[in-house]
């Protein structure tokens, strides 16, 4: 059937709506999410004292997302919303960055269906850009490298390549994987036979610098973090064990495939609008042997950090289990988006040609090679999350978009079910996300609430953010006096602090009398949640 669809470009069409969500989940809460606290802290110190510092806590390379959450800090003050806000700019940005891979012709995708808006609806880009975490910074600099350099290509000015460049280095300076863009473009440009050594020059000199100047002031003058060091020794010794390493490549690779065809369903469904397609009796059987171990291992899908079973966000108080997700927190819910996600594949099978056509147009070319090497050079990282999916969603997306230009209809036809699809996805986004912000705005409420009562902070255990921001830095200078940085264990910062008092969801099953408790409203449950201070038996472990 055909739906009528908007006249202004998809872009603006999906930062209205992002927009008019953004005003909803109201990101002016002063408080971090996740590990927000130790990029809250690097920016302090900028912002205090003028020193570049990174945590120990911290791996990511870092400079430019303390730089622009300083920038952003010189004008609005240093607050936790305020660097909420500098992502949200960010994200802003990679959404209208999207559009810059769409075709030349006039544009025939309803915006539901558009990159722009499935970028915005996808519940790890949206809910990341609720925090100060790198992943949206780094992505928006991905995109516009990749816009810049599609230009450049296109016009072969040096000014565009210089630019394309000079993006790709700050996003290395956001997420070390970042200096991989250029390489991919290179890599890109080579296959085309476009690689000449001018190009070549303009594209990799400056990355190729700025790369060796921060690990000369990493190792050197700042010095190695902790959690680097900690990262590089256990991913090396994965890499030692070769079971153990084609199990992570082949689950987590698996996984992205599937996260990916789960987001791009909206686009499938529109793509079977003039009938379902089976993919060949060799493809099916391939597929579904490549699936079987996947969906049938011990490590569930989507439950994997910002995905779980419960909602969206960081599950990081005691008693999780108590809180109220309505239908996030279904028993079928889980179930039913491996199985949508499993059901995608087959179905994008059936469109081969489509997908085929669409591998090589322009917009997907340039994106290839950047996001599959940056993807790729996660996979066998000591510690996985889905979030760091997030390079190859982008592409995937717009691999999607373009496939449904190559369909009979050209892409000019929607089916209600294909909008309905996105729609949900973007309501997905919504609910978890406000949920998230509402519940951690009751958990940090509850611990300034026991503090006000006199206990101290570094006594009450209210989950790794609370923890971090209070008693992070105070404990490693500790540990750090005593011994050396490679006697210290990732988690000793915390396991060595004393605690008295817990925070957690109000349930029957948590051991403790409670001292306070705070309620807020979930518009995922008919009933508020509640969300309780607890104080702690002696010898009692850590929730």
């Amino acid at each position: 059937m055909k739906i009528l669809r908007a006249d202004l470009p998809s872009a603006f069409w999906a930062a209205a709506v992002f927009f008019a969500a953004v005003w909803i989940l109201d990101p002016i809460r002063d408080f971090p999410l996740q590990d927000d606290w130790a990029y809250f802290l690097s920016v302090k110190h900028l912002v205090d004292d003028a020193s570049l510092r990174v945590l120990d806590y911290t791996s990511a390379s870092l400079i430019f997302q303390s730089l622009w959450g300083a920038m952003f800090s010189m004008v609005l003050g240093l607050s936790h919303s305020t660097l909420r806000l500098s992502t949200l700019f960010l994200a802003f940005l990679a959404m209208f960055l999207m559009g810059e891979f769409f075709p030349d012709e006039p544009r025939k995708i309803h915006p539901i269906l558009s990159p722009p808006f499935l970028l915005t609806a996808n519940p790890l880009f949206f809910l990341l850009s609720f925090t100060f975490l790198t992943d949206v910074p780094h992505l928006a600099l991905t995109l516009a490298a990749l816009a810049l350099g599609r230009r450049a290509e296109k016009t072969d000015r040096p000014v565009w390549w210089a630019a394309c460049s000079a993006a790709a280095s700050l996003a290395y300076l956001v997420r070390q994987i970042g200096v991989l863009i250029p390489v991919g473009l290179a890599l890109h440009l080579l296959l085309r036979g476009k690689l000449t050594p001018k190009r070549g020059v303009l594209l990799l000199a400056l990355p190729a610098a700025t790369l060796a100047v921060h690990q000369y002031w990493f190792h050197f003058i700042h010095g190695s973090t902790l959690t680097f060091e900690i990262y590089r020794q256990a991913t090396s010794a994965g890499l030692a064990e070769p079971l153990k390493l084609a199990w992570n490549l082949y689950f987590r690779s698996g996984a992205g495939v599937l996260y990916c065809a789960l987001f791009s369903v909206p686009q499938l469904l529109a793509l079977n609008a003039d009938g379902f397609r089976a993919p060949s009796r060799g493809a099916a059987l391939g597929a579904a042997g490549l699936l079987a171990p996947l969906l049938l291992g011990s490590e569930p899908l989507f439950n994997m950090g910002i995905i779980y079973p419960g909602g969206l966000g960081s599950p990081d108080i005691s008693a999780m289990s108590a809180k109220a997700g309505g239908v996030l927190a279904a028993a079928w819910f889980r179930p039913a988006l491996v199985a949508a996600a499993a059901a995608a594949i087959f179905g994008w099978l059936g469109r081969w040609p489509e997908l085929k056509a669409a591998w090589k147009d322009e917009g997907v070319a340039v994106m290839r090679l950047p996001c599959l090497l940056q993807f790729a050079a996660m996979l066998p990282g000591a510690i996985y999350t889905d979030r760091y999916m997030l390079p190859i969603v982008p592409l995937a997306v717009v691999w999607g978009c373009q496939a449904l230009r190559h369909s009979r209809a050209g892409g000019s036809a929607s089916s209600l079910a294909a909008l309905l699809a996105g729609a949900a996805m973007f309501a997905w986004s919504l609910a978890g996300t406000w949920d998230y912000l509402k519940w951690n705005d009751a958990k940090w409420a509850a611990g300034r609430a026991a503090v006000r009562l006199g206990i101290p902070a570094e006594r009450i255990f209210n989950g790794l953010d609370w923890c971090g921001f209070h008693v992070y830095e105070a404990n490693m200078r500790r540990l750090k006096a005593a011994k050396p940085l490679e006697r210290i264990g990732y988690w000793e910062w915390l396991t060595s602090q004393r605690f008295d008092y817990a925070v957690s969801f109000s349930d029957s099953r948590t051991a403790g009398p409670e001292v306070l408790g705070v309620s807020y409203w979930t518009h995922l449950s008919r009933a508020p949640g509640r969300i309780s201070v607890k104080r702690l038996a002696p010898g009692a472990v850590l929730p």
